[in-house]
């Protein structure tokens, strides 16, 4: 039972993670018009994730995006970010 309980739980939460994320996401994107997310980060890993963001999709005309290793951007970005020539001081 507790084993049951646990997972009901953890789906539970995760679609309440997707909910949350992609309402925001949609209500940016209406504050700025625009029609394109890219998703990164550890969400995307979800198995609900595509699914959800499908809908999205199809309720409010938002394309998103899920890059492969969409987990690693943060770290991507900060390794090119480092490689940029920075002024002498």
């Amino acid at each position: 039972m507790k084993r049951l309980l646990d997972k009901t739980w953890a789906k539970l939460t995760s679609f309440f993670l997707t909910l949350l994320f992609g309402t925001m996401t949609v209500l940016a994107c209406q504050c700025c018009d625009s029609k394109t997310v890219v998703l990164t980060g550890s969400m995307t890993t979800l198995p609900q994730a595509v699914t959800n963001f499908q809908l999205f999709e199809k309720l409010y005309g938002i394309h998103y995006i899920i890059p492969e290793n969409a987990t690693f951007a943060t770290a991507i970005g900060a390794g090119l970010y480092s490689l940029q020539k920075k002024p002498e001081a």
